[in-house]
């Protein structure tokens, strides 16, 4: 299955914690959220992050990749 890419600039009303910016681009559980982190699926600035809780900030781009038939991460 193909990859899907999605990269989305934090507004000032979603600034706060990265899990909850990639929630709404992806709509997965908490524990899926946690497995995209753990394994290098989620940048933010160009930067791999693995901490869900990672604080971005209004301008901050969040960048995903992610196979969207797994819904068992």
């Amino acid at each position: 299955m193909p990859l899907e890419h999605e990269q989305h600039t934090v507004t000032a009303g979603q600034a706060g914690r990265g899990d909850l910016v990639v929630k709404s681009l992806t709509g997965r559980s908490r524990s899926q959220l946690r497995g995209m982190f753990l394994n290098g699926c989620v940048t933010i600035n160009g930067r791999k992050v693995i901490e869900p809780s990672t604080t971005v900030k209004q301008g901050d781009v969040v960048e995903i990749c992610f196979d969207p038939q797994c819904r068992n991460r």
